[in-house]
């Protein structure tokens, strides 16, 4: 078995987050044990990356709660940006209204991968690949 991977989700809606878990499930190899750790808000955000080593990140920006700004997008891009400054790759995702420059800012803020939602399987796939290099390493070990 590989080394265990911690990825942090990030939405609210139950459903989704099931479909995410299974998602990340199915593009993370078979033999890597993986913890999920969700959260729903921006101080569970900064919580987690203070309290636990972090592999990778999965953020549904439009979906994170934020109950002192109207802005859940600029919350949790404040997440982001805090997750990147640990060093912790994020994915961000984005669904609903369509706003082009919600990917720029959430590239800016230090996502290394911004998704629309619907996610399409294969790029998540991609994405997951690259922000943990060891999974990469392996796939091609294993060739």
């Amino acid at each position: 078995m590989g080394h265990p991977i911690t990825v942090l989700l990030g939405v609210v809606e139950p459903d989704l987050e099931g479909l995410l878990i299974t998602l990340l499930q199915n593009v993370l190899p078979g033999h890597t044990a993986l913890t999920i750790r969700s959260v729903r808000t921006l101080p569970e955000i900064e919580e987690a990356a203070t309290e636990y080593r972090l592999d990778l990140a999965v953020l549904l920006l439009n979906n994170i709660i934020t109950p002192d700004s109207k802005d859940r997008v600029a919350s949790a891009l404040a997440g982001v940006r805090h997750l990147a400054a640990r060093g912790v790759p994020v994915i961000s995702l984005y669904g609903g209204i369509v706003r082009p420059e919600v990917a720029v800012l959430a590239l800016t803020a230090g996502a290394r991968f911004h998704i629309p939602i619907p996610v399409a399987i294969k790029r998540l796939q991609d994405a997951v690949q690259q922000c943990l290099p060891s999974l990469s390493e392996a796939a091609a070990g294993a060739r």
